[in-house]
């Protein structure tokens, strides 16, 4: 179903406004990205239909940002370059998202977050067990108790 012209229009104009100044993550995400999703759609240049892929709409909202994409590339990195390579490479985006809750959900800062799996990465015995975003997340208390407390202070002895 087409918009009407004058919504689109205000649409339009809404997020040339929100462009033009700087919008908070969660306005962002919430607000503006699903409009220009709307619009898009509006104008014929993307397809509501399924991608056969991701089994998602072209106008699902993604949540995360680049900032979450680029501490996920990190995370890949710091882990290939101690075990050379995944089993299978890791999904990217499910990473970002899980980065995205550590920092939305559970209020950690993106610095903490990279702080936390690089100490868990040096740890001899938590760099086996912590090779993910989610396994960061679902251990977090318990890492950061065993970094506060000096554990092996994430490096090899």
């Amino acid at each position: 179903m087409k918009l009407p012209v004058k919504i689109a229009a205000l649409i339009e104009e809404a997020i040339c406004e929100a462009d033009d100044i700087i919008v908070e993550p969660p306005f962002r995400d919430y607000v503006v990205n699903p409009l220009k999703s709307v619009l898009a759609y509006h104008r014929g240049e993307i397809d509501a239909k399924l991608n056969p892929i991701t089994k998602k709409t072209a106008t699902e909202l993604v949540r995360y940002s680049e900032q979450d994409i680029e501490t996920a590339r990190y995370m890949l990195k710091l882990i290939e370059t101690k075990f050379f390579t995944m089993t299978r490479q890791p999904d990217l985006e499910k990473w970002a998202e899980d980065i995205r809750k550590l920092r939305e959900i559970d209020h950690h800062s993106g610095e903490e977050i990279a702080e936390l799996f690089t100490w868990a990465h040096n740890d001899e015995f938590w760099s086996t067990n912590i090779r993910s975003p989610s396994k960061l997340r679902k251990q977090w208390d318990t890492l950061k108790v065993r970094m506060s407390n000096g554990g092996n202070n994430g490096r090899y002895e």
